[in-house]
């Protein structure tokens, strides 16, 4: 048994309220089979919305989890110095084989 649907809305009205585009809103009621559809037309209730909602919406993440530690940053900043070191080391070692290269 399912339960009450609320309120029906159509594409353009569940775009509407979720202030996005029908194109957005088709795409997502695809991907995650939030939506009934009675030939080409796609209709929502308000738990359909819901569901949109909350599966569009970003997780949480913790106060520091978007900053690099000091160490983090020391180390990328090496791994950048060393991968420029072997690059430039390689073009140097190509132009001096260029160099030792005999004509006939």
């Amino acid at each position: 048994m399912t339960a009450a649907l609320g309120t029906i809305y159509t594409l353009e009205e569940a775009a509407d309220r979720l202030r996005t585009t029908p194109r957005m809103v088709a795409r997502l009621a695809r991907r995650y089979g939030r939506c009934a559809r009675i030939g080409r037309e796609y209709r929502f209730s308000e738990g359909d919305l819901a569901a949109l909602w909350d599966a569009i919406r970003l997780p949480a993440k913790e106060p520091w989890a978007h900053h690099a530690t000091k160490q983090q940053v020391e180390q990328a900043y090496a791994d950048i110095a060393a991968h420029a070191k072997k690059a430039r080391d390689a073009r140097l070692a190509a132009r001096q084989a260029l160099r030792n290269r005999t004509t006939p």
